[in-house]
């Protein structure tokens, strides 16, 4: 069957079908007479049909929706629709072609991309009484980048971020007191005060400012983002390709992180403590720590040989299944939009193209951003956590707009549990 007769068949959407494929439920293979194309079992969908039809408890259902299920939270933000990704309406492919993540940010929390409707352009940064308090803070953390990180763990200058999250946790407002122009502007400053947790940033500027008692001005570091990091990180000719992944990362639907920050935020929590959420969810192997098991799963690669270490994977079990680390997503079976922007922007390392092309050869499965993000890493000569340093940062800017539209919303997110324990004791009857 196509991908559209599929879903009439079942009279779901495409995401739903997707989910239903990366569950192992309908059985997807290459269209030999279209190239591009996947058909999709018929006697699966059958199947499935006849075990919906027969009906489905309450309870079943509300699970089956906490894993790449139907849609449960409501959001102007982003979603993925046919294999695309888009923000506010917008591909989020063609954005960040030329969009700086201080523009996806005035998008994705308010919808305008410059300083229209009454509102000043962006500055992700922190101001100077977080810098200095930050300073203080991270002096008893551990440094920013260090080689020595336990595998599936996360990089010591991770400490840093939460260190400064979680005072501005500890210092924030609750977020149902604010109305939206203080928000925008906590959540700009929060953005900042995570970057600088990952990014050992030089935060002034001495550059045509006037002298005072002579000697230089120091004034604070004005510029985008993605050229200051360039900056710290010695990187300043491939700055553009930072802002582009920057960019791709800033949001996707409602991911893990995501509802994190939103779950937290239906409280009234400030918006410290929605940041802070978020990126305790993104630390996980399964979500954040994601492009760390792609560097060491290429790593193996290139030491042991790209066919043989791929060729063991694939003969150890299916092929269609295999763990193959950043390979194949369940919302983009076609293959992840964000990584073949990126991959498309730079000379990909020889081994990462040779696992790339053997894993498509093999399996049909695509690179996800997590490889393009290692990939990137790789080619600029970025620190060993970059990848996930990146990923933090461009993503802390979807938390806060998911942040701020729960907040908007006014609804507290409290769904029930599906009790499976022991059996309930009855009272003594009187």
């Amino acid at each position: 069957m196509t991908q559209e007769e599929a879903c009439a068949a079942l009279d779901v959407r495409q995401q739903t079908l997707y989910a239903y494929v990366s569950r192992g439920q309908i059985e997807v293979r290459r269209d030999p007479s279209r190239v591009g194309r996947n058909r999709y079992s018929a006697s699966d969908v059958r199947a499935l049909l006849h075990k919906r039809n027969r009906g489905r408890a309450r309870t079943t259902i509300a699970a089956s929706t906490m894993a790449w299920g139907e849609p449960i939270v409501s959001t102007r933000i982003s979603t993925v629709v046919r294999g695309r990704l888009y923000y506010r309406g917008l591909d989020a492919i063609q954005l960040s072609e030329t969009d700086t993540l201080e523009e996806t940010a005035q998008r994705l929390w308010w919808g305008e991309a410059d300083g229209q409707a009454g509102r000043p352009a962006l500055s992700l940064r922190s101001n100077r009484n977080d810098i200095i308090g930050d300073r203080d803070t991270c002096s008893r953390t551990p440094p920013y980048f260090s080689s020595d990180w336990p595998q599936g763990g996360m990089p010591p200058s991770c400490a840093r971020a939460y260190a400064m999250l979680g005072r501005a946790a500890a210092e924030g407002v609750p977020s149902d007191t604010q109305g939206f122009p203080d928000m925008l502007g906590e959540a700009a400053r929060l953005v900042g005060r995570l970057a600088s947790g990952f990014v050992p940033f030089d935060v002034t500027a001495t550059a045509n400012a006037p002298e005072k008692k002579g000697r230089p001005r120091q004034v604070l570091d004005m510029r985008a983002l993605h050229l200051r990091i360039a900056a710290a990180w010695r990187a300043d000719r491939h700055a553009d390709l930072l802002r582009r992944a920057l960019v791709l990362l800033a949001d996707q639907e409602l991911t893990t992180s995501a509802f994190a920050a939103r779950v937290t935020a239906s409280t009234g929590a400030s918006l410290g403590a929605c940041a802070l959420a978020g990126l305790a969810a993104l630390s996980g192997p399964r979500h954040g720590g994601a492009p760390e098991r792609v560097r060491r799963f290429l790593d193996e690669a290139a030491r042991d040989g790209v066919e043989n270490r791929i060729g063991a994977a694939l003969t150890a079990s299916d092929p269609a299944t295999a763990p193959l680390s950043g390979f194949g997503h369940p919302l983009y079976p076609q293959g992840d939009p964000r990584a073949a922007s990126l991959l498309a922007a730079f000379p990909v390392p020889d081994v990462i193209r040779a696992t790339i092309e053997y894993v498509d050869r093999r399996t049909s499965r695509k690179p996800t951003i997590d490889v393009a993000l290692v990939a990137l890493a790789e080619y600029c000569a970025l620190p060993d956590d970059a990848a996930f340093a990146l990923f933090a940062i461009g993503r802390s800017v979807g938390w806060m707009a998911h942040a701020m539209e729960q907040v908007n919303s006014g609804t507290l997110l409290r769904p029930r549990a599906h009790y499976l324990g022991p059996p309930i004791a009855e009272e003594p009857s009187s």
